[in-house]
């Protein structure tokens, strides 16, 4: 009665969930993940790495002020060769020479502040400069903070080089709104929109999965990378949210999100759970990891750090984001086929404990011998579920497996049960019991084989091949010599077989009529 093989066969489809993921350069750190992956309702995603190529390229220097220009390459090529650099900032040091350059102090790069900082000594360049934010560093000047959103308007990432005036102090504390600060140049970045990223988003819109971008760029650079992927709306900008609260109402409005720190993605992650979602959280920055770890689903790209990768249950080696509908694809046919196929199994464990129960309470013999019913549930379960629970499947994940096996499968096993005990009390006792056992099997057969044939619905080519093929074997294994004898199978074509193979019909009968009721109350899903 224990469904044995349920266990099997879950195992199974998760496991090959997993090699097939792997075929496609996608590795899954945790089997359970598969599960998570059918679940899935919201996916937050980094613009930088997942949405674009994440390759930055600089790609020219707008220069506020002339005086300085020349410092400016010199302090820029510092930046970028700076072993502290982000990977922003190295992206300068292949284009402007450090020289003879020497550092006194260092302020590193911050999700917080959104800028870094060095101070130089030695004649020429010897000041502290300030890379970061135009909208944190150039507050104060209204023109220069107004060419930096038009280049960002384009699509461009845009940092701002600021020169302190005077001898202000480098340290954790500076502060660009107290400090009295000389705007240098505007350095404009380039970087690609991933190919199939629009194809992407448009497979998950179709698909009923919320898409929400969370991005630390400045939100006019986010809403232009969204226009380019066709995403509309409002871009809210994260910094200027208060509390928690404020980010919760942004969230039931908007989906673009600009300058979002990593305590306000793990927050929004938070939040998005407290609302009953299943939220994947997709990103390679170390400013991700925690909000990786927290979401249901963590994904991972393959360029992440290592501190990302460990944080997350899935990592798309090849960091191609256009793999995410295969694995979504995937983890929703695993959960599907396995619903289907337990419904079988928990068919078969409702009617094996109400035969024994009614026969113990009635001292009536059991209707089967165990070969019998190995050689039912073999046909009619064991080999169908093996089958089934590999079969594609595309239909879109529901909440409520559980309650839907537990609601349809009950009384289809109460059905398949009653078929066979009102055959075998009916027969036992006018004709030999060995008979009377045969044709109860024929019977629960006839039942078992019409919950596989509503279970594989919508049938297919393959799939009415299958039923057709288990309703042959069990007729061969009726009248070859050998399994005849092997399965102690004794009948033969007369009245007690019509009755077998009638009551078999009737109980067939109120198995489709079930699955019609549980079709239209949502118990069953046939459309894939």
């Amino acid at each position: 009665m224990i469904p044995e093989g349920l266990v099997l066969l879950i195992s199974l489809a998760f496991g090959l969930a997993a090699v097939q993921l792997a075929r496609h350069k996608v590795l899954i750190e945790e089997l359970a993940a598969v599960e998570v992956l059918a679940r899935v309702d919201v996916l937050c995603l980094d613009k930088t790495g997942t949405l674009t190529s994440g390759r930055l390229e600089f790609d020219r220097l707008v220069v506020q002020s002339a005086v300085h220009e020349a410092d400016a390459r010199l302090v820029l090529g510092v930046f970028g060769t700076d072993d502290a650099a982000n990977l922003t900032a190295r992206a300068l040091g292949s284009h402007f020479d450090p020289g003879p350059a020497i550092v006194s102090a260092r302020l590193p790069f911050s999700s917080a502040r959104k800028f870094s900082g060095l101070t130089l000594a030695g004649p020429g360049a010897a000041a502290s400069w300030l890379l970061g934010a135009p909208e944190r560093l150039l507050a104060a000047h209204p023109e220069s903070l107004a060419a930096a959103s038009v280049i960002a308007a384009e699509g461009h990432r845009t940092l701002a080089l600021v020169r302190l005036a005077g001898t202000a102090a480098l340290d954790g504390a500076v502060d660009p709104e107290e400090c009295a600060l000389d705007p240098v140049c505007l350095v404009v970045f380039r970087e690609s929109v991933r190919p199939h990223a629009a194809e992407t988003l448009r497979y998950f819109a179709a698909q009923g999965v919320r898409v929400i971008v969370m991005s630390g760029d400045n939100p006019v650079t986010v809403a232009a990378i969204a226009r380019q992927l066709g995403v509309g709306g409002a871009t809210v900008n994260a910094a200027e949210l208060a509390d928690d609260e404020a980010l919760a109402a942004a969230l039931t409005t908007a989906s673009l999100f600009g300058r979002v720190s990593p305590e306000q993605k793990r927050t929004a992650v938070a939040l998005l759970q407290g609302e009953g979602r299943t939220v994947a959280m997709t990103g390679d920055g170390v400013n991700d990891a925690m909000a990786i770890k927290d979401a249901d689903l963590g994904i991972a790209m393959g360029s992440a750090t290592p501190a990302t990768k460990a944080a997350s249950r899935l990592v798309l080696l090849d960091n191609r984001f256009d793999r995410l509908p295969e694995v979504l694809g995937l983890g929703r046919r695993v959960i599907a086929n396995v619903e289907r196929v337990a419904n079988l199994f928990l068919s078969k464990t409702v009617y094996g404990i109400l035969i024994a129960l009614t026969t113990s309470l009635l001292a009536l013999p059991f209707p089967f011998l165990p070969r019998q019913l190995t050689l039912v549930s073999g046909l009619a379960i064991g080999i169908p579920a093996f089958v089934l629970a590999l079969a594609p499947n595309r239909r879109i994940y529901t909440p409520g497996v559980l309650r839907r096996i537990v609601r349809y499968a009950v009384p289809t096993g109460a059905i398949a049960a009653a078929t066979a005990l009102v055959t075998f009390v009916a027969l036992h006792d006018r004709i030999p019991l060995a008979e009377a056992r045969s044709v109860t099997t024929v019977s629960l057969f006839v039942v078992s084989l019409w919950i596989l044939c509503v279970l594989a619905r919508p049938l297919t080519g393959p799939r009415l091949a299958l039923v057709a093929g288990m309703a042959t074997a069990m007729l061969l294994a009726c009248t070859i010599p050998f399994s005849r004898a092997f399965f102690v199978i004794d009948v033969r074509l007369d009245l007690p077989l019509l009755v077998g193979i009638g009551v078999g019909a009737l109980g067939a009968a109120g198995i489709e009529l079930m699955y019609r009721y549980a079709r239209r109350t949502g118990l069953v899903f046939d459309r894939e």
